[in-house]
């Protein structure tokens, strides 16, 4: 794993209209690295994540992800910046009006001069990475959920972008879908050397995928813990985290 920054986050504040959600944030995330962004219901990780990818402003900081400030690019700079990242959202983001094929077509005729044909093989070689080969015809609503998250990795992974975010890859799947979804992230990060970010509370993926995580606190409004998920298990450095890491019910 490299030691190159991909993306830097420094003094984030964010939240919606004047409410603070997450104030003070710094996190630094090495090329190659399995970030998981953590904590219990409400902490603030989709707000931090939709920070990340472009989708809330902050209230102040920034955001760079290989030198590019996502929230102060020019259009034609931050178009190019969307072809280095891609995002699989929690209900998977596919389009019901789309086949599979037409959905991890899209980005390839959205940001590339590609021919049909190129398309084509590229959208095959895609779904195969992800164990839909053949699926090209079947519509999103013929997919189980487990399918329906592997086709929009599918699709975060048509423009081979340096840079995966994940919101709640687990949720809604069953224990065995979910740790075929796990491995599926582990042969990304070590054969493709992608660099993943996770937003979960799935102790079992946390343990499983990431290489470090920073753990989010929604009444400290920032980050309480950083580092190995086994040794904050192990050596919690507060009550908050020992809870979370060892799943015990609040006092």
């Amino acid at each position: 794993m490299s030691q190159r920054p991909i993306i830097e986050i420094q003094n984030l504040v964010v939240g919606y209209d004047d409410r603070v959600v997450l104030e003070n944030v710094d996190i630094t995330v090495p090329a190659g690295e399995v970030l998981g962004v953590v904590g219990g219901s409400g902490c603030g990780k989709s707000t931090l994540l939709k920070a990340m990818i472009g989708l809330l402003r902050p209230m102040s900081g920034r955001v760079l992800i290989e030198g590019v400030d996502v929230h102060a690019a020019g259009e034609k700079e931050l178009k190019a910046l969307h072809t280095r990242m891609g995002v699989l959202f929690q209900s998977s983001g596919l389009i019901s009006s789309l086949s599979l094929f037409g959905n991890v077509a899209l980005p390839l005729r959205d940001y590339t001069a590609c021919d049909h044909e190129t398309i084509r093989r590229l959208v095959h070689m895609k779904l195969g990475l992800v164990d839909l080969a053949g699926m090209e015809n079947l519509w999103p609503d013929e997919l189980s959920g487990g399918m329906k998250k592997r086709a929009g990795l599918a699709r975060a992974m048509a423009l081979d972008p340096p840079v995966l975010f994940f919101d709640e890859p687990s949720g809604g799947l069953d224990p065995v879908t979910a740790a075929e979804l796990d491995q599926l992230i582990l042969r990304i990060n070590q054969g493709m050397g992608t660099t993943i970010i996770v937003v979960t509370h799935e102790l079992s993926s946390i343990f499983t995928i990431t290489n470090r995580v920073v753990m989010l606190d929604g009444g400290a409004r920032g980050i309480i813990a950083e580092g190995d998920p086994r040794d904050l298990r192990d050596d919690p450095p507060d009550e908050r985290v020992r809870r979370f890491f060892r799943r015990q019910p609040r006092p």
